[in-house]
């Protein structure tokens, strides 16, 4: 991908290392810096939804799809086909993540659709009528990159959509993305943290919150379990919905879960 970096404008460049600044400002937090990336992806590709998440032991009996984090979503029916990607892990099956990865053969790399699958093949499989049409998603580039100083099947995936009404991404805007992914890496687990490093932390009364909302409880029988109102315990949620991006207890629950959070034993009063 070098002998294409001379294509790059001199804009581009700045936009790309003016993001990476941006995330090494705010890389102490990886819920923050990795939010600020996929706007900011968004922004320079064109781009409709950014995902970025890791994958564990890839291609292995226990492959995990984790920490995954989106952007651009426009609604809660479109955003609810990635969700259901991820709570069925159909990424395990997934015809063309396992094309992608059968070429995936150097520390990063970064395909557009048409690059890694015949693009036909693809729109008939189940999982993009299912899932990815569902979520009004279409042409996508995908970038992963081994983290750096981890196994070599722990990597990081960043992947950019265009809607399905939309023109597919330029061969020019992957090379955009595989150049922010490398100069990324550079500060991955470094100046920037990354999720596993950084276990999920509330104030204790949110905690407390989102521990009875893990655990099934309504949000009457929170608020009798922790003595305060139910306007208070409507109020907490509110906040842990906008914490996270989200809109929905499922949601909340869903990106939770990828961000490995457990929740504290000995946090919950009596029901």
């Amino acid at each position: 991908m070098r002998e294409h970096s001379a294509r790059i404008k001199l804009h581009e460049f700045r936009a790309i290392y003016r993001l990476i600044g941006e995330c090494w400002e705010r890389g102490k937090d990886p819920l923050a810096w990795r939010q600020h990336m996929l706007a900011g992806l968004a922004r320079l590709s064109g781009a409709q939804v950014v995902l970025d998440m890791q994958i564990t032991d890839l291609r292995g009996a226990d492959e995990q799809l984790r920490h995954a984090l989106d952007h651009g979503f426009t609604d809660t029916t479109q955003r609810d086909g990635w969700l259901r990607y991820q709570q069925d892990y159909a990424s395990r099956s997934d015809p063309y993540l396992q094309s992608y990865f059968e070429q995936f053969s150097r520390p990063l790399m970064t395909r557009r659709l048409e690059e890694v699958i015949p693009v036909p093949l693809w729109q008939h499989s189940h999982h993009y009528r299912d899932y990815f049409a569902a979520a009004n998603l279409g042409d996508r580039i995908t970038s992963v990159l081994q983290l750096p100083g981890g196994a070599a099947s722990s990597v990081q995936l960043i992947e950019l959509f265009r809607h399905r009404d939309e023109q597919p991404f330029a061969q020019h805007t992957a090379h955009l993305i595989w150049l922010f992914h490398h100069e990324l890496s550079v500060l991955l687990g470094r100046q920037l943290a990354l999720p596993e490093t950084q276990p999920l932390t509330l104030p204790p009364r949110l905690q407390q919150i989102l521990d009875h909302l893990h655990r099934g409880a309504s949000e009457k029988q929170i608020a009798r379990a922790l003595g305060i109102s139910h306007y208070t315990v409507n109020h907490h949620v509110q906040r842990l919905y906008r914490l996270f991006g989200v809109h929905t207890r499922s949601e909340l629950l869903c990106h939770c879960q990828h961000q490995g959070y457990r929740p504290a034993p000995d946090n919950l009063g009596s029901l």
